[in-house]
C-alpha cells in the first residue's frame, strides 16, 4: 500500500548517511495484482508492480532496480551545505520534498 511504502522508503533514508546511498529491487512479472499467501511465512500478502520515483538503472521482464539518494545530493554540481554536505552530517528527516540536516 502507499502508506507502507512510504514508511519503509522514510526508514531507509534515516539509516543512510548524506552520501550514501540505497537499492531497491522491484518485480516486473506479476501479472495480477491482489492479496496472495505468502510461500514462506503463510500470511496474506499485498503483490503489485511498483514504480519508484528514484534512477532506475537496471530493468528486464522480471524486475527492476533502483538508486536511491537524499534528495540534496541528486546535483552534486552545486556547492553548499544542503547540496553537498559532508558524509559526517547528521540526517534529521526527509520528506517527498525536502531533506532536513
Amino acid at each position: 500500500m502507499p502508506e507502507e511504502q512510504a514508511e519503509v522508503l522514510m526508514s531507509v533514508s534515516e539509516l543512510l548517511k548524506p552520501t550514501g546511498k540505497a537499492y531497491f529491487t522491484v518485480r516486473r512479472d506479476l501479472k495480477r495484482f491482489g492479496y496472495r499467501t505468502h510461500y514462506v511465512h503463510k500470511a496474506p500478502t499485498y503483490q503489485c508492480n511498483v514504480k519508484l520515483p528514484y534512477r532506475s538503472f537496471f530493468k528486464n521482464d522480471f524486475c527492476e532496480i533502483y538508486e536511491y539518494q537524499h534528495f540534496a545530493q541528486v546535483n552534486n554540481d552545486k556547492e553548499g551545505i544542503f547540496e553537498n554536505p559532508s558524509p559526517d552530517t547528521e540526517l534529521i528527516s526527509e520528506l517527498a520534498t525536502v531533506t532536513l540536516w
